[in-house]
């Protein structure tokens, strides 16, 4: 019992300061590419721990994470109705399609999520 708490001790002190670099990242003067930077970390350890994932707990994660995606997607588009077109590739989620077959609505930030087989039909 000692070892996991020392384990999950050590991934929460690793979480807090990866959190930390991560601000510190955008902080910095490159702008767009610091926030890619921080992005592509972000789902790199995001993809690392859903694999840790069960199927069950993993589909439940795709689901909730699609639907703050488009929580998160809907309120940038209607603070900002008529983005330019790098700021609306970055609102919608069109470059997570590789998870779970995201599909953005440009309209209104929404997304949805297709079976396998309608897009391998494409």
């Amino acid at each position: 019992m000692g070892e996991i708490t020392k384990s999950l001790a050590s991934y929460w002190l690793a979480v807090s300061l990866f959190s930390v670099q991560q601000i510190d990242n955008l902080l910095q003067a490159d702008g767009e590419l610091a926030e890619r930077r921080s992005t592509r970390a972000l789902e790199t350890v995001v993809d690392a721990t859903t694999e840790q994932l069960g199927d069950s707990l993993r589909t439940t994660f795709r689901m909730l994470d699609d639907l703050q995606r488009g929580v998160i997607g809907l309120t940038f588009g209607l603070l900002n109705p008529f983005p330019r077109r790098e700021q609306a590739e970055s609102i919608y989620p069109r470059e997570h399609a590789h998870r779970g077959h995201v599909v953005p609505f440009r309209s209104t930030g929404v997304v949805a999520r297709f079976p396998e087989e309608v897009n391998s039909a494409s």
